[in-house]
């Protein structure tokens, strides 16, 4: 049953389930965005809020739930990477949004400075953080990208709360140019 909340009402009156299903209709990628604790223990969670802000400076942000384990250490740490999964990955993010999971089982790789870093993803945006805004329920996570990578491939997709995969539309099967920025 598809529930519609009426655009007059106060955002208090909205229905929780509601709105996180309203939201769900929004297809997305899928990240896994990871930093270093003081303590030196990696960390990192799966995000399907990441979002490219500014092409001059790179700016990216991301946003973590403000209920999550690891809000206090992406507060505190100065630096985080954002890795986009390939549509192969469903595994990884699902490792990585699974509370008490070893994440890093697998060993990552360190950039020179200590920030560990997975060995597979589409795109890598290691960035200084920027901005740490509290938004609702959630806080947004600006940060200066000092170093990307990418990789061919196609992302893997999160929508009404299921992984899925890209496909281009038949009618927009073109190139764009290579002037347009």
């Amino acid at each position: 049953m598809v529930t519609s909340a009426s655009s007059d009402s106060p955002a208090e009156v909205l229905d929780r389930k509601t709105v996180w299903d309203s939201f769900a209709c929004w297809a997305t990628g899928v990240c896994v965005v990871t930093a270093r604790a003081r303590d030196g223990r990696p960390i990192g969670v799966t995000a399907t809020s990441f979002c490219p802000v500014s092409v001059t400076p790179p700016i990216v942000a991301w946003s973590l739930d403000n209920r999550s384990g690891s809000l206090a250490v992406f507060g505190e740490t100065s630096e985080f990477a954002v890795h986009v999964l390939g549509e192969h990955q469903d595994e990884t993010s699902a490792c990585f949004s699974t509370p008490g999971s070893d994440k890093f089982a697998f060993r990552p790789l360190e950039s020179p400075d200590g920030l560990p870093l997975l060995r597979n993803y589409l795109a890598r945006f290691v960035c200084d953080r920027d901005q740490q805004i509290t938004a609702g329920d959630h806080t947004l996570f600006l940060g200066r990208v000092r170093s990307l990578d990418r990789t061919d491939g196609t992302p893997l997709l999160y929508f009404t709360q299921r992984y899925g995969r890209y496909a281009l539309h038949p009618r927009h099967d073109r190139s764009r140019p290579t002037d347009w920025l």
